[in-house]
């Protein structure tokens, strides 16, 4: 059950870097899709010949990072609850600066129909958005198995090459407070460019969804699944050391 507290909202600055724990537990960082295999090692928009122009920036494309849960098909969606919904709400409250109806305004352009996250499992399409009160009856919109390039995640278990990750369980989300230091919960959302920087390697810049006054805050969003885990590959991940400070964003004031 979702813990109703009120949220404060102390943070409302742009998050660039988090710490690796310094406990007993094995931590990764996911790829940008120039680091894995899937992606030949290049920009999404590259291999995929993306030619549209952005707003912000030329060529980009979500770097979306797909994840398996075992029990479910490949790159199927997670149900979000009105609790789930309301804790995805509040982290974008909890990590910006605006008012409510600049707010609810963020959560439909994070949501909106054809989005990396929810992709056609929106209101536009006969789901239930529960914090705008849309289609009320209707099923729960959903989230795909997948987080971004970038994001810290915590090993639960490890078989070979296969490397079980912890996510939150749809069923019983947490409050805002209990996951805000927990970054391999509370992720953020990346932009793939074509753009290369002089070490080779290319700009991954904040998802540009939650801004204010110019100032690009950066769009959290909770790690879910229905089991409480997922599944990623060896080859696919980058290996980090406790109190390593690392970003989600390439370089990280991107």
């Amino acid at each position: 059950m979702y813990k109703a507290d009120k949220v404060v909202t102390i943070r409302r600055r742009p998050v660039n870097t988090f710490t690796v724990p310094k406990d007993n537990h094995k931590y990764w960082q996911l790829g940008h899709d120039w680091q894995t295999s899937e992606w030949d090692h290049l920009p999404r928009s590259i291999v995929k010949e993306y030619k549209k122009f952005h707003p912000w920036q030329e060529r980009s494309l979500p770097d979306v990072f797909n994840v398996i849960v075992d029990g479910y098909v490949k790159k199927d969606y997670t149900p979000m609850s009105h609790d789930m919904q309301m804790l995805w709400f509040y982290m974008i409250d909890y990590s910006s600066k605006h008012t409510m109806t600049e707010l609810v305004e963020i959560w439909r352009n994070v949501t909106a129909d054809g989005r990396a996250l929810t992709d056609r499992h929106t209101r536009e399409n006969g789901f239930a958005d529960y914090v705008t009160s849309e289609n009320i009856d209707g099923k729960p919109m959903a989230m795909l198995f997948a987080s971004f390039g970038g994001n810290l995640v915590r090993q639960t278990r490890r078989s070979g090459s296969k490397i079980w990750v912890e996510t939150i369980k749809a069923d019983n989300p947490p409050s805002v407070h209990e996951i805000e230091d927990k970054p391999w919960l509370w992720h953020w959302a990346v932009e793939s460019t074509v753009f290369q920087l002089p070490d080779k390697t290319y700009l991954n810049s904040r998802w540009h969804w939650n801004f204010h006054n110019g100032v690009k805050y950066g769009t959290p969003f909770p790690f879910i699944s229905p089991t409480g885990e997922a599944r990623v590959s060896r080859g696919d991940v980058i290996e980090v050391q406790p109190g390593q400070v690392i970003s989600p964003y390439n370089p990280i004031e991107a």
